[in-house]
């Protein structure tokens, strides 16, 4: 799917530089603030939503191979989590929808996609 079209189903602005008409494979959406919940996950590629804006967020999503990380309600991370996220190729979104609401939003265009 493309990063263009996950951007304007959350309305969401990009923190990391990146190219809109980026191709993203992913698998699912994975929604947590507990990065310990998402280290379980049994899928790799998700799309990452979440309210936690750490270091350890980025980590977590190198870790399982999360592409796409989005914070949710208007929430954006300090210099240095950008400049690791961008070191880890990890694309990095912020949206003002809710984390329900991002969900939904991108469900529905997955489902769309196929």
């Amino acid at each position: 799917m493309e990063l263009k079209k996950i951007i304007q189903s959350l309305d969401a602005k990009t923190i990391t530089k990146n190219k809109e008409d980026k191709e993203i494979r992913c698998s699912g959406i994975v929604a947590s603030d507990l990065m310990s919940d998402v280290l379980v996950q049994h899928q790799e590629g998700f799309l990452l939503i979440t309210g936690l804006v750490s270091e350890q967020v980025v980590r977590t999503a190198t870790i399982v191979g999360a592409p796409v990380v989005v914070f949710v309600c208007n929430k954006k991370p300090q210099q240095k989590i950008i400049e690791l996220a961008e070191e880890e190729g990890i694309i990095l979104l912020s949206t003002g929808l809710s984390t329900y609401q991002a969900c939904v939003n991108l469900s529905k265009l997955m489902e769309n996609r196929g």
